[in-house]
């Protein structure tokens, strides 16, 4: 059965400490696509897309700083 990725957090403190646990913030290599980057973190192409403000066909620098939201 699936277990619930699902957080309850009782404090305000503790929905900001889950929500920067969330977060990563992944520099490009030489080599890397959005897809093997996705693959990597397990997070979709669309939230990398939308989070960083690119398209699916960016052309990824190398050094490019991206945020990747689990």
């Amino acid at each position: 059965k699936r277990q619930s990725t699902i957080a309850i957090c009782n404090t305000y403190e503790e929905a900001l400490e889950s929500e920067k646990k969330r977060r990563k913030i992944y520099i490009v290599k030489r080599g890397d696509t959005l897809s093997g980057i996705s693959n990597k973190h397990r997070v979709t192409i669309a939230s990398i897309c939308k989070t960083n403000s690119i398209r699916k066909k960016s052309t990824l620098r190398i050094g490019q700083r991206l945020l990747l939201v689990q």
